[in-house]
């Protein structure tokens, strides 16, 4: 555009985006400055005035006009939309599922069962036998003492996963309505 003016300076690209189309909508040949520059490096977008759009001089009063009369009704326009919101119940068994491999580990489950198998699959007499003089062993006692055998923290960490599994499981949640319509 030759001779233009900025009409307006829109802090965000969005909001630019949508004013410049309606604009073009309305006939108006309207352009955003900085547009790419924005997409790529939004964080410098107040440093360097907002996104601006732009108008030939010649249409500078309409463009000017129809935001403000856009601007003015617009909360008649969006009365006169159906704007109801239903709410949606979810589960979410994919999360707990993939909750449950993580938490029971999958793959040790897999390599569990290709041994398995593989043992079946061998036969007994390719392995050396053992004697029972050569094996020794006495378990240790059982308790919660650090130390002495049994460990408790990988089965608190197994309630507590077993406890999230459940609520995420039974947990249906419906999302919240916004408290005003977006446009």
């Amino acid at each position: 555009m030759t001779e233009s003016v900025i009409i307006r300076r829109c802090a965000t690209l969005s909001e630019a985006l949508i004013c410049n189309s309606f604009l073009q909508t309305e006939g108006i040949l309207s352009s955003i400055d900085n547009e790419h520059h924005a997409a790529v490096q939004w964080t410098v977008v107040p440093a360097i005035g907002g996104v601006h759009i732009r108008v030939p001089v010649s249409q500078f009063d309409e463009a000017k006009a129809l935001i403000i009369e856009r601007v003015e009704h617009a909360e008649a326009l969006l009365d006169a939309q159906d704007l109801t919101f239903q709410p949606i119940e979810r589960t979410r068994y994919l999360r707990a599922a993939s909750m449950l491999i993580i938490s029971l580990g999958f793959f040790n489950l897999l390599a569990t069962g290709a041994i398995f198998v593989i043992d079946q699959i061998i036969p007994a007499a390719w392995f050396p036998a053992n004697d029972a003089a050569d094996v020794f062993y006495a378990p240790a006692p059982m308790t919660v003492l650090p130390g002495n055998g049994f460990n408790s923290d990988g089965y608190v960490f197994l309630f507590i996963i077993a406890l999230f599994l459940i609520w995420e499981l039974f947990s249906t949640r419906a999302v919240k309505p916004i408290a005003e319509p977006q446009v």
